[in-house]
């Protein structure tokens, strides 16, 4: 993977020491749920959690993801005094968020509008949004963006933390933005799972505007995959028709801020 660190030299005879990775995603590998004894962490749904959660089993690995339902936010209430969730190869850190704010940045932008975007499907929608409704949207769709920024940058700052972050899907589009601004020399990594279609496909759903905030925010990072080739071309012709500042040019991407590699 191309941000990951390399492992780290150790003394002759002896394994090098791996730092560790850091994930974040819009679902959680676990959540927890009231039970008869008290909580109960029954294993997080979902196929992006499935894929993400096996590299524990390449090197330990802390997991960034929001706290949703009341057990997720009590335990991430105790987590602010004894920090991280598990100290073995997979810690989970917890983001929390007004109930409201998620709600609007999950489900009222990332799966009503993104979702509905990205396959072209948002003629098939009932009551679309305004452009003035989706830049409120949009808005705090970034506002969420920097709650899980603050979360990972403490993240970042822990001894023996990876200097590397892994983003995953399309509820964290704004996120390499965020989090470049709090720690300018990450090396950071987004997979969006969903296709990325064309720039007339995209217009039929969001202004010219949103798209382009959108796209600015995944340009914070180093290295952007998607599913397939088409996608990622179908990016930087996005780029190149929306961003006046970015240079495209032999399959990268040189925004002023540094340089962007799509991949499929």
């Amino acid at each position: 993977v191309g941000v990951l660190d390399h492992a780290r030299a150790g003394p002759p005879g002896r394994l090098p020491a791996r730092p560790r990775l850091l994930v974040a995603t819009d679902r959680a590998p676990m959540s927890f749920e009231h039970a008869a004894r008290g909580l109960r962490s029954p294993r997080g749904s979902g196929g992006v959690v499935t894929a993400v959660r096996d590299l524990a089993r390449v090197g330990p690995l802390t997991w960034v993801a929001p706290a949703v339902v009341e057990g997720d936010l009590m335990v991430a209430r105790s987590q602010r005094e004894r920090g991280l969730i598990g100290k073995g190869d997979l810690a989970l850190r917890m983001v929390t968020m007004p109930s409201d704010l998620f709600a609007d940045y999950r489900r009222a932008f990332s799966d009503h509008v993104l979702w509905f975007a990205q396959h072209g499907m948002w003629r098939k929608r009932v009551d679309p949004e305004s452009p003035q409704r989706l830049r409120y949207r949009v808005g705090r769709y970034a506002l969420a963006a920097s709650r899980f920024a603050d979360a990972i940058a403490s993240e970042l700052h822990r001894p023996g933390q990876s200097s590397a972050v892994l983003l995953q899907d399309y509820q964290l589009y704004l996120v390499p933005h965020a989090v470049r601004e709090r720690v300018p020399g990450v090396r950071i990594g987004h997979f969006t799972h969903i296709p990325w279609p064309h720039l007339e496909v995209w217009r039929e759903a969001l202004p010219d505007d949103v798209l382009a905030r959108i796209v600015r925010g995944m340009l914070a990072a180093d290295v952007l995959w998607f599913q397939t080739v088409a996608s990622a071309s179908a990016f930087l012709d996005v780029v190149d028709a929306l961003i006046p500042a970015a240079s495209v040019r032999d399959g990268s991407v040189a925004p002023a801020t540094g340089h962007t590699t799509p991949r499929a």
